[in-house]
């Protein structure tokens, strides 16, 4: 399940809202795009509609992190081949 978390708050720690987007079969690559344009939080997994996140904050401060944020009792990996920010 590839999950997308919006924190609560732009300094982090105070929970956020977990986002189910969609399912890849494991060790299959898999694209995504994030977008945030016009106010707006957009997430589109491989190539699908965009999805609109809701956002509890707006600040310039605001980041983005990507990476294995495992939550459950297996190991997980994850390998990333590319990544492109433009602003």
């Amino acid at each position: 399940m590839i999950t997308v978390g919006v924190e609560f708050v732009a300094t982090g720690g105070q929970g956020q809202d977990l986002n189910k987007i969609g399912s890849v079969p494991h060790g299959t690559r898999f694209h995504y795009e994030m977008r945030f344009e016009n106010g707006n939080l957009q997430f589109s997994l491989n190539g699908g509609a965009f999805k609109t996140l809701k956002q509890y904050f707006t600040t310039s401060n605001a980041f983005f992190k990507m990476g294995n944020y495992n939550q459950g009792g297996d190991d997980s990996e994850i390998h990333v081949f590319g990544l492109t920010v433009q602003h």
